[in-house]
């Protein structure tokens, strides 16, 4: 996961000394990658204000599949999900996996990253559409440059706050319904 973080979204390095007095770990990253981090904008802003619900109905501990390639981001949300509930799937960081997930396993929601490393999500979010499955994008980019055949899609706005999650899966008696 520090690998994941450190080298590939932040274009840093990640070296492990595993000394017998124990680890030494030196991070470095360039100070332009940390600026334009979403990680660090998250900490240093403190949250995102967008919201919006989506359906849900569920039984017992719905399955909801996260999609999403940056490792601390995915972190929050699948803690988050699991406080409310929810069985987390996930999560998966690319789109081939997230298309098999999609097309094989029994999902009652999911949360979708737009774009990974390896390509958009939007042949996912079709497969989820035919199957009648509701799901919510997460994007850091601005929600106008999502593909228009998803403009009735609710959007998550990067860095994400707990309680803009709350607003789209809310838990009520043992049933997960939506919060508009």
């Amino acid at each position: 996961m520090i690998v994941a973080s450190v080298e590939q979204q932040l274009s840093g390095k990640a070296a492990f000394d595993w000394d017998p007095n124990g680890l030494r770990c030196r991070l470095s990253v360039p100070r332009s990658e940390l600026n334009k981090s979403r990680v660090f904008q998250a900490v240093r802003d403190g949250g995102d204000k967008n919201g919006a619900g989506i359906g849900l109905l569920r039984q017992n501990r719905p399955r909801v599949l996260l999609v999403e390639d940056e490792a601390l981001v995915a972190m929050m949300i699948q803690e988050t999900l699991t406080e409310f509930g929810f069985h987390v799937l996930g999560p998966v960081s690319t789109a081939s996996e997230a298309l098999a997930a999609a097309r094989e396993r029994s999902i009652d929601a999911a949360v979708l990253d737009i774009n990974l490393g390896d390509g958009l999500v939007y042949t996912v979010a079709e497969i989820l559409a035919e199957r009648g499955v509701p799901f919510v994008f997460v994007t850091g980019y601005d929600a106008d440059s999502v593909d228009s055949r998803f403009s009735g899609i609710p959007i998550l706005q990067k860095p994400i706050e707990r309680e803009s999650l709350q607003r789209i899966f809310a838990q009520v008696d043992d049933r997960a319904v939506a919060v508009n």
